[in-house]
């Protein structure tokens, strides 16, 4: 499963770094993407969950990863995409059809989540 877990965060990792013009070129240490790698494993082992009908943990294809570190932790959020609303609608939370943002802090010692936060 982490293997498998690992591979994914890599191609996750070059999508990522796909879009990115060279001149602003984005690494990843070794330790982060094994990091990104527990998050991920997390996430997917929780996708097809929902609450009142609506899923939480979405398809992956609707998010976008946002790595931010702090000292020794990693934090990964899962942001989904954003959905076209009609004039008199307004976006509230950090949810859509597409699922919920889910913010993961990973710590870079030991490679446990130490903390996880969702946006509705």
């Amino acid at each position: 499963m982490v293997k498998r877990a690992l591979c994914i965060a890599g191609l996750l990792l070059a999508v990522f770094v796909s879009d990115v013009p060279a001149a602003d070129e984005r690494r990843v240490t070794g330790r982060e993407a094994e990091a990104i790698a527990v998050a991920l494993a997390d996430f997917k082992s929780k996708q097809g969950s929902k609450i009142d009908g609506k899923p939480v943990y979405g398809d992956l294809r609707h998010y976008s990863l946002i790595l931010e570190r702090h000292h020794d932790q990693l934090h990964v959020v899962f942001m989904p995409e954003d959905v076209s609303l009609k004039g008199n609608q307004a976006a509230t939370g950090g949810s859509t059809i597409y699922g919920w943002a889910v913010d993961y802090y990973i710590s870079l010692r030991t490679l446990k989540i130490t903390d996880l936060h969702y946006e509705r």
